[in-house]
């Protein structure tokens, strides 16, 4: 069964010892399908010893129901004079397991070049194929967990380009998936937004720690949101360094605490500041002009004779005076100053930057 490497000045021996440790499954077989050499551990796969096999077809160890393929690329192999190169699912007839082989099949000839028959070595990939299946499951799943998650999810590179990015974020930017692959940021955002976020990546890759952030974005509608990002360096198994972030739209959340944080700060008649953040802001502006040496001035307003209305007009149209009086103020004061309302007919304004001299002529009737 060896002579045809025998010829060749290897002893059977030797040629043996080398076909049993190769760590795959070698056989020739003849122009009929028969076994006329297979390896130990082939031998071991079909529980049976080489004399057993000798002379036996498939038909004797798989089932070749559901293992038509084997045959069909024997007889490929024998029909065509090619070598072929595979994968080949089997199903051993004994146990019914099912194994799935990288298979290489070559004819093999004698001295007359007639054809005799063939040889193969078939390595056993049937673990890595049940791992590459329940990969693929796995990131069938997770690209299904991404892509219907309400946030944008995303890998940047050091140059602050997409790795990858979930549907959302594509829709975001009105792009498919496959164009930001590899897309700069820079491409998507105005500038200013750009040096935020870049900032935000190279504190990220500095600090080598998770790190997160409120971002405005400007989408390309033209819209402002916001986002809360959590941003997370991670080194690939290249080396390549990356961040793996997850920005959550806050816009409606960020917007209306800031709105209830104006209104707090704002008397709720008059729409002015009013007294507490007056006086926190004053007392705040008045420190800063001591360290710079700015002057800041302060002009307290009271409006006379008020009582006289309410108690001739009645409350609403004492409300509707101190109303009418608050927007012509606001419209008086520089940008910049700090109007509020600090009691029921007094008023503040507060002069950053500004001088006695300035503050008094700026009281003028010409000013007022």
């Amino acid at each position: 069964m060896l002579e045809p490497l025998q010829r060749i000045g290897i002893p059977a021996e030797i040629l043996t010892t080398v076909l049993d440790n190769v760590g795959a499954y070698v056989y020739i077989k003849d122009t009929e399908g028969r076994y006329i050499y297979v390896n130990r551990q082939v031998q071991e796969l079909f529980g049976a010893s080489l004399e057993e096999i000798v002379g036996q077809t498939d038909e004797a160890f798989f089932d070749l129901e559901r293992s038509a393929e084997l045959r069909e690329n024997d007889r490929h192999v024998m029909e065509s004079g090619q070598v072929h190169e595979t994968e080949e699912v089997n199903y051993l007839k004994s146990t019914g397991e099912r194994l799935t082989y990288l298979t290489v099949k070559q004819p093999l000839y004698d001295d007359s070049q007639k054809l005799i028959g063939m040889f193969g070595i078939s390595t056993d990939i049937t673990e890595r194929k049940a791992l590459e299946r329940e990969l693929k499951h796995q990131n069938e799943m997770l690209n299904i967990v991404m892509d219907n998650i309400d946030s944008s999810i995303f890998m940047l590179d050091e140059d602050n380009r997409l790795v990858y990015s979930n549907r959302c974020l594509a829709e975001q930017f009105q792009h498919t998936q496959a164009e930001l692959k590899n897309m700069k940021i820079s491409e998507l955002v105005d500038e200013a937004t750009f040096k935020s976020l870049a900032e935000h990546n190279r504190k990220v890759f500095e600090s080598g720690q998770a790190q997160k952030f409120r971002e405005d974005v400007i989408t390309a509608d033209g819209g402002r949101r916001i986002y809360w990002s959590v941003k997370v360096p991670h080194t690939m198994a290249n080396d390549e360094r990356i961040i793996i972030g997850l920005s959550t739209d806050m816009t409606e959340t960020f917007l209306l605490q800031e709105r209830l944080r104006e209104q707090s700060n704002r008397d709720p008649m008059t729409g002015l500041y009013n007294r507490r953040f007056f006086f926190d802001f004053a007392e705040k502006n008045m420190a800063e002009s001591e360290r710079s040496g700015r002057p800041t001035a302060t002009l307290i307003i009271d409006v006379d004779d008020f009582k006289n209305i309410n108690d001739a007009h009645g409350h609403p149209a004492g409300d509707h005076v101190l109303k009418v009086f608050s927007a012509q103020l606001e419209k008086l004061i520089r940008k910049g100053d700090i109007a509020a309302r600090v009691g029921g007919e007094e008023f503040a304004v507060l002069l950053p930057n500004t001088g006695h001299k300035q503050a008094v002529s700026g009281c003028s009737p010409s000013y007022m």
